[in-house]
């Protein structure tokens, strides 16, 4: 029986999930709250597939249904579960999987334009480089790119990772040829930022004396030479006089490590002093206790000659006694 052209949205549970179906019949919606089986037949007709019916026999044991009126029907509901799982991809972390996606190209190529764009900042010794990298991991925020937890160390880690990558195609380039080895991904890109460091191309040092000796001794020959020849000269010696004016200026902002035995040397040497300086204190104070102790020598000198005057001895030998002989002791008696 219809009921004047009015839905009815149902929730079934269906195995332990909800599934949103929706009728315009009323009896059906009544058959469908109130028959189990009923309804999984319902399910059934929508897709055999995902809905196929518990054992095939109302004896089947099914919790009951819950009825109530969602906001959206089952189509709208796979519509947004779709849309739900594209969101998802769409925010994936980038640079995460073995094998880069089409997102993961997309961001390295922003990344890249981004790195050459402040290639001179990273060049420039008095910029650090973890703000440069903040303002590229913000940058590739903004273009909704998911850098994870830390986008600094990401971006920083993407970069050492593409210039390995660099370095190592450019080295077997030199040694075993074009044709052996496929070209990385985004190499002229990389090659463009790179291609002109001293870590790519290192300069050749030249010996000084080499080029003095061959310079003069093109020198004399120019008399001999024409005009055009004179002035190829004259321009070689001009490059190789800069050169070595480079040399010598990158040699001489170099610092000179010191070694081990230097520092030793320096170590017992400040040991020494330091020693030295202790035992000169030490020699002071002693110096000063002895002559403390003499002063109260002196004193306690004059005090005793105050106290008692120390008389001087006579000149005259002293006198012996006379021994009593026998008269004497005799007339005494008498």
């Amino acid at each position: 029986m219809s009921n004047n052209g009015e839905s009815y949205l149902l929730s079934i549970n269906y195995m332990g999930q909800d599934v949103q179906v929706m009728t315009e019949d009323f009896d059906t919606a009544n058959l469908l709250l109130n028959d189990q089986h009923a309804a999984f037949e319902f399910l059934n007709r929508l897709d055999p597939d995902k809905y196929p019916i518990p054992g095939g026999s109302r004896d089947t044991q099914v919790p009951l249904f819950n009825f109530n009126v969602p906001q959206q029907d089952l189509g709208e509901s796979r519509t947004s579960s779709v849309q739900n799982g594209k969101e998802n991809v769409e925010n994936e972390e980038i640079w995460c999987k073995k094998k880069p996606t089409e997102k993961d190209l997309m961001a390295t190529e922003l990344f890249l334009s981004l790195r050459d764009q402040y290639k001179d900042k990273f060049n420039d010794t008095k910029t650090t480089k973890t703000s440069i990298w903040k303002i590229i991991a913000k940058k590739l925020m903004e273009e909704n790119y998911n850098l994870g937890k830390d986008p600094v160390e990401k971006c920083r880690q993407k970069w050492a990772n593409l210039q390995k990558k660099y370095l190592e195609h450019m080295k077997h380039l030199k040694t075993t040829g074009v044709e052996r080895i496929e070209t990385p991904p985004f190499f002229d890109i990389l090659h463009g930022i790179l291609g002109s460091k001293d870590k790519t191309n290192p300069r050749m040092l030249i010996d000084s004396e080499d080029i003095i000796s061959e310079s003069t001794s093109e020198a004399t020959e120019v008399p001999s030479m024409p005009k055009t020849a004179l002035a190829e000269v004259q321009a070689k010696a001009d490059n190789r006089q800069d050169k070595i004016n480079e040399i010598k200026k990158r040699f001489s902002s170099t610092i000179v490590p010191k070694t081990a035995t230097a520092k030793i040397c320096q170590i017992i040497k400040e040991e020494s002093e330091k020693d030295r300086k202790q035992d000169k204190e030490q020699f002071k104070k002693l110096e000063e206790i002895l002559v403390t102790q003499n002063d109260q020598r002196r004193e306690f000198l004059d005090i005793l000659k105050r106290i008692a005057p120390v008389e001087a001895p006579s000149k005259e030998p002293p006198r012996k006694k006379r021994r009593p002989n026998c008269e004497d002791s005799d007339s005494h008696s008498d």
